[in-house]
């Protein structure tokens, strides 16, 4: 994108338990922190491939509204107890904008390669969405 092109996007993590999340400070929003309702999840395992969902997570709800050019980090995850996001995970190298990041909720330990997971099938579906809506003019509809 160019970057005065404003990016507007859901993003839905699902891990073991609440996570300590780190962003760079512009465009991420944390909308809600709460465990997946057990509708969620029944819904998720439902889907073709998808039994493996467990009967328990957390759901963190984030929202991006931002200039693309404003967006020069990634959202780092640590589930560990005592452990908190890496800075170099979230692309954050420079130490003048250490004090512009954002460390969101707690942790009580957890299998960080579920998260890991979780993340990375969530992330793709999200581009796979995208991708799927830009090949479409706005105002044109489908036809049949």
């Amino acid at each position: 994108l160019e970057p005065d092109q404003i990016v507007q996007a859901d993003v839905f993590l699902l891990t073991p338990d609440e996570p300590q999340l780190l962003a760079g400070e512009s465009g991420l929003t944390l909308q809600r922190s709460a465990a997946a309702s057990d509708l969620l999840l029944s819904d998720l395992r439902s889907d073709k491939g998808m039994e493996w969902v467990p009967s328990e997570l957390w759901l963190s709800y984030l929202t991006v509204d931002s200039p693309a050019g404003a967006l020069d980090f990634d959202l780092a995850i640590s589930t560990h107890d005592g452990e908190e996001p890496s800075e170099l995970a979230a692309g954050i190298d420079d130490a003048a904008l250490l004090g512009s990041v954002a460390v969101v909720g707690g942790d009580d330990g957890a299998d960080w390669p579920v998260a890991v997971g979780i993340v990375a099938v969530v992330a793709g579906l999200v581009v796979f969405s995208m991708t799927g809506r830009r090949s479409r003019p706005r105002g044109t509809a489908e036809s049949a």
